[in-house]
């Protein structure tokens, strides 16, 4: 991440900030899982394999191009100053009052639009078009506005609305969320310590995805010892 310059314009004004989960670990999994699958589309025409090299870096790389070309301008981004960084004050987190966090992401004009009509503030509608970033005075005074509530006040207000709105949510609260629920994705297994396991994160055909197998030993045909 530090290599590819996936830290430096991410975090807070002061310093870049790590990421959990790790990012790169992650993305460079499936990105050789796609990278797999494009090989076994190739096999079946050619009956050729093909050797991959991939590496953790490079795929955070392939993620940069916004960040490369803006430094190739002259414009290197800069930490709570940009559009997708914290620079916008309709794409940001605030804090509410009881010291929860509300996720706001209103970048379209629609969706700040009818953010500004829930909470009574049209006129920051043209302010958002209209100020350069880091928009400073205008964050602060929708900070100031969210800190007025707490978290269940602002998803009451706010959730119904088309408005790009969530609150934060911790580790504990995300299996209770109803869209979670309602998808089914994941399962916590009764044998051993208490685990929770997420499901292959896509529905097919209208079916929801398996349950993940369970690790075995298994012994392979030449006698090796294998895990499945």
């Amino acid at each position: 991440m530090a290599i590819a310059g996936g830290l430096a314009s991410s975090g807070s004004g002061a310093a870049p900030m790590m990421e959990m989960p790790p990012v790169a670990d992650f993305a460079s999994g499936l990105q050789s899982a796609l990278t797999i699958v494009a090989a076994l589309l190739g096999l079946q025409p050619s009956g050729r394999g093909a050797r991959h090299d991939l590496s953790l870096a490079e795929t955070v790389l392939g993620w940069q191009s916004m960040n490369l070309t803006l430094a190739a301008r002259g414009e290197v981004p800069q930490r709570v100053a940009e559009l997708l960084n914290g620079g916008a004050a309709c794409y940001r987190l605030y804090r509410c009052a009881d010291g929860r966090f509300a996720s706001l992401g209103a970048i379209e004009t629609k969706f700040w639009r009818n953010f500004c009509d829930a909470v009574e503030r049209p006129d920051w509608i043209a302010r958002q078009q209209g100020e350069a970033m880091p928009q400073i005075a205008l964050t602060a005074e929708v900070a100031a506005l969210f800190a007025c509530r707490d978290a269940d006040a602002w998803e009451t207000l706010l959730g119904p609305r088309d408005c790009c709105f969530a609150i934060a949510l911790d580790a504990a609260a995300v299996t209770s969320h109803p869209q979670i629920v309602a998808r089914g994705l994941i399962d916590e297994p009764a044998d051993g310590l208490p685990r929770r396991e997420v499901r292959f994160p896509a529905w097919i055909d209208g079916a929801p995805p398996s349950a993940r197998i369970a690790v075995r030993r298994v012994t392979s045909l030449q006698g090796a010892l294998i895990w499945r």
